[in-house]
């Protein structure tokens, strides 16, 4: 793990491992969202010292990067050539796991994900053979984390469970283990965030993350984590919290599709009764999960994004502003929270000069209030365009 692990816990599983008699070093340099170059020192490092397996102590980034390096040191090719499904020939070394947050549930999946500086984003190294040989939850090594992580990882772990109950793929197993994590997180992250010495809701909230883990494991995850991913690989995101502003809008873009899924969640999570109808027990869930994503934490660094930003991971699909299906496409994945003030007057040029485009193009004003009522813009981008347009911007 990072050198943050240093102190809360890790001195005691080096007292075990040693009173067990197994020789061992510490690689300590992992970061949050590790890179392929830190990946490659640790598998130098590995190498030199001759191991012949891996504990990984610590969050998602440490388990992930030690999956990463697992696979790499018994396959010789670069790490990028290991992105993808089932890319590494020989099986991995022996990994261990012991989490110390409560989100990503990687002590139980195929998936590593690390960064890629270098293209600006992230690689997802897939294979079952890299899941861990055996887990340990512990949620003393859990109380001290801050409550921004507690928070952003608690949410990844509901966005996990989200999107496997929801998604194609769910069977009747991973139906079971994302229900049991939504309660559990409904009922406790809450506290967690609050009272972080809190035992029994940290060992619950580490069970869901788990369970979550499980889940998505074999239901797959959806839109919110291809999306939040991109946040990651280009700003740094941390991936709890791009999760949290991307949840809520792809829900309710797929309410149509998936209200019968979304009201079984919201009788799980206690937010509504099994007599009310989906449609309104869909409607109540989303709104849950959005007070869920209103903790300060989360909430105040979600309001740092922009459209601009939007732009960039949408690939260009409001380049042709002619198109209007491309630009409301484009806003249907848009991650800005809503600008209230701007919902009557929003300054055409901030919105499609990020597409492109010129004010002239526009041919359908109607997409421009469509961009405001969503609130797809950001209130210091709007004040900036219409500074910079000057008397000729305003819709």
């Amino acid at each position: 793990g990072g050198r943050s692990g240093r102190g809360s816990g890790l001195e005691d599983g080096d007292d075990a491992l040693a009173a067990g008699g197994t020789r061992f070093v510490i690689f300590d340099a992992i970061t949050p969202d590790a890179p392929v170059p830190l990946i490659e020192q640790g598998i130098e490092f590995f190498k030199a010292h001759d191991c012949d397996a891996i504990v990984a102590f610590g969050g998602g980034s440490a388990m992930d990067a030690a999956k990463a390096i697992a696979i790499a040191a018994n396959n010789p090719k670069p790490v990028r050539q290991l992105a993808g499904y089932f890319k590494g020939l020989r099986a991995p070394v022996r990994i261990y796991a012991v989490p110390t947050t409560a989100g990503t549930g990687s002590e139980v999946t195929v998936a590593a994900v690390i960064a890629d500086p270098e293209a600006g984003k992230k690689l997802v190294i897939v294979d079952p053979r890299v899941v861990p040989a055996m887990a340990a939850l512990d949620p003393l090594l859990m109380t001290g984390l801050p409550p921004p992580i507690t928070a952003a990882t608690g949410i990844d772990a509901l966005t996990h469970a989200i999107e496997a109950f929801v998604g194609k793929w769910a069977t009747p197993y991973s139906d079971g283990m994302a229900l049991s994590a939504v309660g559990l997180i409904f009922d406790n992250l809450r506290t967690a965030y609050n009272d972080g010495q809190n035992l029994e809701a940290r060992e619950n909230m580490a069970l869901a993350s788990t369970y979550a883990g499980f889940a998505f494991t074999r239901a797959n995850v959806g839109y919110v984590h291809a999306i939040a991913h991109q946040f990651g690989g280009r700003y740094h995101t941390p991936h709890g919290l791009a999760n949290a502003i991307m949840l809520p809008k792809v829900l309710h873009f797929s309410l149509p599709a998936i209200a019968d899924r979304l009201a079984l969640l919201a009788v799980r999570a206690r937010v509504g009764k099994k007599n009310e109808s989906a449609a309104a027990l869909a409607r109540k869930f989303i709104a849950a999960g959005e007070q869920i994503g209103e903790i300060k934490d989360i909430a105040h660094r979600a309001r740092g994004f922009h459209i601009e930003q939007l732009v960039m991971l949408t690939h260009g699909l409001g380049n042709s502003l002619r198109q209007a299906e491309n630009v409301q496409q484009a806003l249907a994945y848009a991650f800005v929270p809503a600008a209230d003030q701007f919902k009557n007057a929003c300054p055409v040029l901030a919105v499609f000069r990020v597409f492109g485009g010129t004010v002239e193009q526009v041919e359908n004003p109607d997409i421009v209030y469509q961009a405001v009522e969503h609130g797809f813009i950001g209130v210091d981008a709007a004040n900036a365009a219409r500074q910079n347009a000057g008397n000729g911007g305003n819709a």
